[in-house]
């Protein structure tokens, strides 16, 4: 019996030791936390293990939270950040009240919200990377004047713990619009953000609620010579009509402008400009490859009774889109200025393999077609291969042709 009571005597001991022991090791901060106290300044507790100091000003605590140190949380007073502006990250699909800054990589990966004009003034291109370089390893909040990021696990090296501070902190001292006001901060993306859809909200913006300031003139002068023709065309728009114009001719005489950037600069001009003008603008347009912007020009050309001349709408014959070969056709049956040049034009559209392309060419030749096409429309009339609307409709062409030539 006394030796089994000196045995668990002995087994109470030694355990009560190793408590002590483990105690007294939990009680010791871990060596680089230690480490980064002694490079930061400012104090260090062991239980909770907690380090705060200052930063260039900046308040910071890094904490271990949650059961078995599951978090290491790093905190730094954001105190210039505007009321009402938060940034979370990873964004976790919080989309439905979110601004979106029109960057695609850090709308996708941050969540926005509050007033639109701060925000796209707070986020220039540095502190979009930043947010979404601080996404990839933390889970972060940058809210109610704090930047709150969060890792799993005890934070287990120092450098680790320094740079985060430092990014912490960089981010914080980010937030002060004070120093640059919103409207010069905006007009400074217009200028240098790499994005261009950045550019062009930031510009938005200015014109919105900076109308008559410095920096929206500023903006307006970088905008002009932007390499974005959607950027330019909004500047242009905000200029008087004669300032305009340049700007706008400029536009639709861009080989790479987009279409609906054409299409819109052509639509501006005809709201501001003389007729004479936008006829113009409607020649020049032959010029160019006919994509998109091409049914813009032959509607407008429709539209203002303007009829440009055959050689011109030749050049579109082979390249047209099926979609506005028709509306192509229709302008060649009234460029009775070179019936020949208009009737070569159109066969080319009659050869065709697009049904509707091929009855509008057909019936725009009654106006300009001679012998030549007497000869394709017959052929094609009596092609049994051939639908038979098609048919007829050539069949009554190629009749209207021979009365008008009194063959």
């Amino acid at each position: 019996m006394w030796i089994t009571l000196l045995v668990s005597a002995g087994v109470v001991a030694a355990l009560a030791v190793r408590h002590q022991s483990t105690r007294a090791r939990r009680a010791v901060p871990p060596p680089a936390w230690a480490l980064a106290r002694d490079q930061l300044g400012g104090a260090l507790e062991a239980q909770p293990l907690r380090l705060r100091c200052e930063l260039d000003g900046v308040e910071v605590q890094v904490s271990v939270e949650g059961e078995r140190a599951g978090w290491t949380v790093f905190t730094a007073q954001a105190a210039t950040l505007p009321a009402g502006v938060r940034f979370v990250g990873p964004s976790k699909g919080e989309r439905p009240t979110a601004v979106e800054v029109q960057d695609p990589s850090f709308d996708g990966n941050v969540f926005a919200e509050g007033d639109e004009t701060v925000v796209l003034a707070l986020c220039d291109s540095r502190f979009r990377r930043r947010l979404e370089r601080l996404g990839w390893s933390y889970g972060f909040e940058l809210a109610e004047g704090r930047v709150v990021a969060r890792m799993a696990g005890r934070a287990s090296s120092t450098a680790v713990i320094l740079q985060t501070i430092k990014e912490l902190v960089s981010l914080a001292g980010s937030t002060d619009l004070a120093a640059r006001g919103v409207a010069d901060r905006l007009a400074g993306h217009v200028k240098a953000d790499p994005v261009a859809a950045v550019r062009r909200r930031a510009f938005n913006l200015l014109h919105q609620h900076f109308t008559g300031s410095t920096a929206l003139d500023e903006a307006r002068a970088a905008a002009l010579g932007d390499g974005d023709a959607g950027l330019r065309l909004m500047a242009a728009e905000t200029l008087p009509p004669d300032e305009a114009l340049p700007h706008l001719r400029a536009l639709l005489e861009d080989p790479v402008a987009a279409a609906e950037v054409r299409t819109a600069a052509l639509e501006r001009l005809r709201a501001d400009q003389t007729t004479e003008e936008v006829a113009l603008a409607l020649d020049a347009a032959f010029s160019t490859r006919p994509d998109a912007y091409a049914g813009a020009v032959l509607e407008m050309c429709a539209a203002l009774e303007h009829r440009p001349a055959a050689s011109l709408l030749a050049a579109w014959a082979g390249g047209v889109g099926d979609e506005d070969a028709p509306a192509l056709a229709a302008a060649l049956a009234h460029a009775d200025d070179d019936p020949a040049t208009a009737e070569a034009a159109l066969l080319t559209l009659l050869a065709r393999d697009d049904d509707a392309t091929r009855a509008a060419a057909a019936e725009a030749l009654t106006a300009v077609g001679a012998h030549a096409a007497i000869t394709a429309l017959r052929a094609l009339a009596v092609n049994r291969l051939e639908p038979a609307e098609l048919r007829s409709a050539c069949r009554r062409a190629a009749d209207a042709i021979t009365a008008r030539l009194g063959d």
